[in-house]
């Protein structure tokens, strides 16, 4: 946890600006819609992956960013600009004002089993 605050920190102390909601599935490597049997809701998720990933033998560690139509162009650009070999996923809102049921409980319940149990087994696959 204490790595991740750190990591957090420091990319949000970069000067990069957010992208327009617009520009967040194009700068995806990969996008995809996860529908969960949890929240009966589809997410929408962008996954980048590093340059080198096809071609190496290594694991990479993943960053799981929430409100990824907001932050996933930012957090990608600054991942590529400090050369850090790391795989990218960043996760929508489901449905209009989403977030206002799966950030506070009860619905939070239902939102980690989605996170834990359906899309990381999935990206980790």
């Amino acid at each position: 946890q204490l790595l991740c605050a750190a990591l957090l920190t420091s990319l949000a102390a970069c000067a990069l600006k957010p992208s327009p909601p617009s520009v967040q599935a194009q700068a995806a490597s990969q996008s995809l819609r996860i529908t969960s049997s949890f929240t009966q809701q589809e997410y929408p998720v962008h996954i980048y992956l590093p340059p080198n990933y096809a071609a190496s033998l290594q694991s990479f560690p993943v960053l799981y960013v929430t409100d990824g139509q907001w932050y996933f162009a930012m957090v990608k650009q600054m991942l590529e600009a400090r050369g850090l070999q790391v795989i990218l996923v960043g996760i929508e809102e489901g449905g209009k004002n989403r977030r206002q049921i799966d950030y506070v409980l009860p619905g939070a319940l239902a939102y980690r089993q989605f996170l834990t149990q359906e899309l990381i087994p999935q990206v980790e696959g």
